[in-house]
């Protein structure tokens, strides 16, 4: 099967402690066409969403000093202009339902268990689209900073699995 084509343009932001997971799934998201920023910690990332304002985040949970729990929880303390907002992925070796729950519980959108599966961590990027999808479609959301933005995310979402 041939590599997909770098044909989408979503901004990721990753977070994870560990430089071997942090540096695969930016490469594996990058030849899909994603622009990647990929850091270690949890500090970093929320300078980093302020002012790069990414398309999503996805963030190990098992880091020292500051977890991953407790960056979504201040993300999700920021303004909409801010970031806090933005959808979310917890990326845990934590696969207890507890785990899962505790996860949501704290303000991510979508959880996936280590090792990454990729085309589960595909899949999962996609439908964290899904609320927004859903709210444009039904006309409660038109526009969002001005730009209309339901061609862009069909585009995206569509070709990124491709």
């Amino acid at each position: 099967m041939p590599a997909p084509q770098p044909t989408v343009n979503l901004k990721l932001l990753i977070v994870d402690d560990d430089p071997n997971t942090r540096d695969l799934l930016a490469e594996a998201l990058e030849v899909r066409g994603a622009r990647v920023r990929a850091l270690g910690s949890a500090s970093e990332a929320r300078t980093t969403l302020v002012a790069w304002h990414p398309d999503l985040m996805i963030s190990d949970v098992g880091m020292p000093r500051e977890n991953g729990y407790e960056l979504i929880r201040r993300v999700r303390h920021l303004s909409v202009r801010d970031g806090g907002t933005t959808p979310a992925i917890a990326c845990t070796g934590y696969t207890r339902p507890e785990d899962r729950a505790r996860a949501m519980r704290a303000g991510f959108d979508a959880v996936v268990t280590k090792p990454v599966n990729l085309e589960e961590l595909l899949q999962t990027i996609v439908l964290s689209f899904r609320p927004l999808v859903s709210a444009l479609r039904s006309g409660i959301v038109k526009r969002v900073s001005n730009v209309p933005i339901l061609p862009l995310v069909f585009s995206r979402t569509r070709n990124f699995m491709r």
